[in-house]
């Protein structure tokens, strides 16, 4: 028995001595990279079968860490993508100023309009403030008003959530504007 222990000891430090000397050698293969989104020969390969550190042709994530600024579209927190909605929103012609507030999986929009705007075009303004939006975040539901009440609302909560109160204090307020603009003709 002894005899065995003998052999298994030295060979066991000397699996482990050799694998600690290659940390980058994983299941890929040569060339495979360690990622925070796993070890993978294959995350970054391309038709040429090299591996780039940086993949761009899966919708625009990186095998980076998520945390880190990525250029000029990156958004830091909500905040700072409800400003760049709004200043967007901004620009459609009849609309004065845009309200955004991003809770949960919701997205509300208030829109305040030129008073002289007819009904027909509101509603036109309407129908493409929420298509923009769906198009900058299409997996949330969007709610977009254009109710001066609604807007003055959503303002208060803005301001509020900027200030440090957490959107969880109004949920109702949220979800009572969320009813207003579905039952609102």
């Amino acid at each position: 028995m002894w005899r065995a222990v003998r052999w298994f000891l030295p060979a066991a430090v000397l699996c482990g001595w050799l694998s600690a000397c290659a940390p980058n050698a994983a299941p890929g293969g040569e060339g495979s990279q360690v990622s925070p989104y796993g070890v993978g020969g294959d995350a970054g390969r391309r038709e040429t079968g090299r591996i780039t550190p940086f993949d761009t042709t899966d919708g625009g994530r990186r095998e980076l860490n998520p945390n880190l600024f990525r250029g000029p579209g990156f958004q830091a927190n909500p905040t700072d993508l409800a400003d760049q909605l709004a200043r967007r929103l901004e620009r459609i012609p009849g609309v004065e100023n845009a309200t955004v507030v991003i809770a949960g999986g919701n997205v509300y929009v208030g829109l305040d309009l030129d008073r002289r705007t007819p009904p027909q075009t509101a509603d036109r303004i309407r129908d493409e403030a929420r298509s923009l939006v769906r198009a900058k975040l299409s997996r949330y539901d969007v709610y977009v008003t254009a109710d001066r009440s609604l807007t003055g609302r959503l303002l208060e909560i803005r301001d509020g959530w900027r200030n440090g109160t957490p959107l969880d204090n109004y949920n109702g307020d949220l979800l009572r504007i969320r009813r207003s603009i579905e039952t609102a003709p």
